[in-house]
C-alpha cells in the first residue's frame, strides 16, 4: 500500500530537483525539463496531501499536514535559499576565468588590480563632478558619459571575476582570493555608483530623461537600469553572501593581502548599512502614505532611520 509520505518524499525530491534545474537552465529543453519535474511533484504533492485528508479527521486535517510535512518543507525551503545563495555567489556555467592558463591568469590579475585602482581613484572626482553639473546640461553630458564609461568598467571586471570559484582556493588561494577580491569591489563601486544616481535624480527628477537617453556603445545602459540591478535581491544577496565569504577569506589571508581585505571589508559594511535602511525606507513609506489619508490620526509618522 503506498501511504502519503511515500508519495510526499518524491514529491519534495522531484520539486527541489526541478527548482535547481530552474535556477541552473539556460536553454528552452532545460526550461521544460524543469517544468515537467515541477509538474511531477506538484503530482505527487497533491496526491499525497488528498490522501492524508481522507486517513485524517477534517478537523485536524491541516494540524496532521503541518506535522507531518513541516520538517520535510522547511529543510527543502533551506536548501532551496542555500542553493539560490550559491549560485548567486558563485554561478553555473562558462566564465571567462575557465582554462586560463596559471602564468596568464597572473598577468591579467595584475592587470585587472591596476585597472580597479585607477577607477576608484577617480570615482568620487566623476560624482562630485556629475552633481555639480546637475543644473549645466552643456556639463551634465560629458560627466555622465564619462561616469558611464567607469560603471561600465566596472560591470566588465564584475562579469569576470564572477567565476573566481573555478581557481582552485587549495592549490592556488592567493589568485582565488585576488580573483574573489576584483568581482566584490566591482559590485560594491556599482552600487556606490547606482546610490549616488539615485540620490541625484531625487533631487533632481527633470535629469532622468537625460541620464536614460541612449549613449552609442553602451546599449541599454542607463541611470534607472542601473538603479534597478543594484536595488535588485539578485544583488543584495551577492552583496551578504560576499560579505559572508570575505570574512572567512580575511582569516587566512594570503600575505600582502590583509590589508586589502579590511578596506573592502569596511566599504562593504557602509554598502550593507546603506542597503538596509533603503529597505526599511521602503516599508517605512507606504505606510506614511497610508497615516496621511487617514484623518483620525495625528502628525506622527513611522521613521525609517535605524535606532541604535
Amino acid at each position: 500500500m503506498i501511504t502519503h509520505r511515500k508519495k510526499m518524499v518524491p514529491g519534495l525530491l522531484l520539486a527541489l530537483a526541478g527548482a535547481s534545474l530552474a535556477l541552473v537552465a539556460r536553454t528552452q529543453a532545460g526550461r521544460i525539463a524543469a517544468a515537467a519535474l515541477l509538474t511531477a511533484a506538484a503530482l505527487l504533492i497533491g496526491l499525497s496531501a488528498v490522501r492524508l485528508h481522507r486517513t485524517r479527521h477534517e478537523r485536524t486535517f491541516f494540524k496532521n499536514l503541518l506535522l507531518v510535512y513541516g520538517p520535510y518543507i522547511a529543510v527543502a525551503l533551506l536548501l532551496a535559499v542555500a542553493l539560490r545563495v550559491a549560485l548567486i555567489l558563485a554561478p553555473s556555467g562558462r566564465v571567462p576565468l575557465v582554462d586560463v592558463p596559471p602564468a596568464v591568469l597572473e598577468s591579467q590579475l595584475a592587470a585587472d588590480e591596476a585597472r580597479l585602482a585607477a577607477l576608484n581613484a577617480v570615482l568620487p572626482d566623476r560624482l562630485a563632478a556629475l552633481r555639480q553639473a546637475a543644473g549645466d546640461r552643456d556639463a551634465l553630458v560629458p560627466a555622465w558619459t564619462r561616469l558611464l564609461a567607469d560603471a561600465s568598467a566596472y560591470r566588465d571586471l564584475l562579469e569576470t571575476y564572477k567565476g573566481f570559484h573555478r581557481i582552485d582556493y587549495l592549490t592556488r588561494p592567493e589568485s582565488h582570493t585576488r580573483a574573489f577580491r576584483l568581482g566584490l569591489w566591482a559590485c560594491v563601486r556599482l552600487q556606490t555608483v547606482a546610490s549616488a544616481l539615485s540620490d541625484l535624480l531625487a533631487h533632481h527628477p527633470a535629469l532622468r530623461k537625460e541620464l536614460d537617453a541612449a549613449r552609442p556603445g553602451y546599449g541599454a545602459q542607463n541611470a534607472s537600469a542601473m538603479i534597478r540591478a543594484m536595488a535588485s535581491d539578485t544583488t543584495l544577496l551577492r552583496i551578504h553572501a560576499g560579505a559572508a565569504y570575505l570574512a572567512l577569506l580575511a582569516r587566512n589571508a594570503p600575505a600582502g593581502l590583509g590589508a586589502e581585505l579590511d578596506r573592502l571589508a569596511a566599504e562593504l559594511a557602509a554598502v550593507q548599512r546603506a542597503s538596509g535602511r533603503d529597505t526599511l525606507r521602503a516599508i517605512a513609506d507606504p505606510l506614511n502614505e497610508l497615516i496621511a489619508l487617514d484623518p483620525h490620526t495625528g502628525a506622527g509618522t513611522i521613521s525609517s532611520q535605524r535606532t541604535e
